[in-house]
């Protein structure tokens, strides 16, 4: 268990990216798809595993991520295999969209 696993829409990858090199600034190693995923791999496969091997799962709360099927399997894929999931709350959120599973967890800002 060595790296955070970002979940996130790719329409806020420019974000993301920040977001990647502060965390690896301060000695995080992290892991998004964008970099570690190669053509001909089974995706899912190597994104669950990832999950599994994280300390962490960054979710970026963005209606656009709320929307997204593939962030919503991450984060409920992590919460079952018991990983701690960290929701950064990017743009404002409709709390009636917020998944009651993600609305008990404490967000940053």
């Amino acid at each position: 268990m060595s790296h955070v696993f970002i979940s996130y829409s790719h329409e806020d990858f420019e974000f993301v990216e920040n977001l990647q090199l502060r965390l690896e600034k301060v000695g995080f190693e992290t892991w998004l798809d964008e970099e570690r995923l190669t053509a001909g791999e089974d995706w899912r496969e190597e994104i669950d595993a990832a999950i599994k091997d994280s300390f962490a799962l960054l979710l970026v709360l963005t209606p656009k991520s709320l929307e997204s099927r593939y962030v919503t399997y991450e984060w409920s894929f992590a919460l079952g295999t018991g990983k701690k999931v960290i929701p950064l709350l990017l743009i404002q959120v409709d709390d009636e969209k917020l998944h009651p599973r993600l609305d008990r967890l404490q967000y940053l800002d």
